[in-house]
């Protein structure tokens, strides 16, 4: 779960509670909750070097 330590470093404390929801051809997609919007979101991650 690398990917959602890298989301939570980058987008400080915003997020919370990721989830690996998902595995696709260009990324990985978590469910997490987004403490500014006050809901829950999904969050895909692509590897831009692999797309």
């Amino acid at each position: 779960m690398a990917d959602a330590a890298a989301i939570m470093e980058a987008a400080g404390s915003r997020f919370s509670d990721l989830e690996l929801i998902g595995r696709g051809s260009f990324g990985n997609v978590y469910k997490g909750f987004d403490k500014e919007l006050n809901k829950e979101v999904a969050i895909k991650v692509i590897d831009l070097e692999e797309s």
